[in-house]
């Protein structure tokens, strides 16, 4: 389809009948494809990776104009900048992660969301070592420390969860769905963890 689009173009068909063409390409892509190819890179990796389960879904009428503000808020944010040795190091950790990796780790954080009491109480034993390493000084110290922390920093001074959380919200009906339920489990696990 992409192919027909350069034929039209180079044909020097009508505007009309290119837009056309262009809007049934769109109208077939993800939401996930359509960011993927406006934000490559170390960015898009970061951000986009967390959500892909739920922008997998087509993009429907009435979110398409919080999908616009959402790539407009993305296009207007500085440059997220990484040293070349953790540009490297991301490159290194996320080679390992082939999509089918990325699937499953996605799978089993939506199924801790979907049933988070009886998630909880089955890992309980790991969650306690997550905590035990994220507080040790191999974690602190480490690059994926130092590249967690920027970004964090990075997205709360450009109200990121102010403005593209919500935005999303709006364009994905499952992410909708998810940010719901994990406000639920979150509450859960504070409770868990301080019993």
């Amino acid at each position: 389809m992409r192919r027909e689009v350069i034929e039209l173009i180079v044909k020097k068909e009508s505007q009309t009948l290119i837009d056309d063409k262009i809007a049934l390409i769109e109208a077939e892509e993800s939401i996930y494809e359509r960011l993927e190819k406006i934000f490559p890179g170390h960015f898009g990796q970061l951000i986009f990776s967390a959500y892909q389960p739920f922008l997998n879904e087509h993009l429907r009428e009435d979110g398409k104009e919080a999908y616009k503000k959402f790539v407009n808020y993305l296009d207007s944010l500085p440059s997220f900048n990484l040293s070349k040795e953790e540009q490297d190091y991301i490159e290194e950790v996320s080679s390992a992660f082939d999509m089918k990796v990325l699937k499953e780790v996605n799978a089993s954080k939506i199924e801790a969301i979907e049933n988070a009491e009886k998630w909880l109480t089955e890992n309980k034993n790991i969650i306690a070592q997550y905590q035990d390493y994220k507080n040790s000084d191999n974690y602190k110290n480490s690059p994926m420390k130092t590249i967690q922390d920027k970004l964090q920093t990075f997205m709360l001074d450009n109200k990121y969860y102010e403005i593209a959380i919500p935005l999303i919200r709006k364009f994905s009906k499952s992410y909708n769905q998810y940010y719901k339920k994990t406000l639920i489990t979150n509450e859960q696990y504070l409770k868990a963890r301080d019993l």
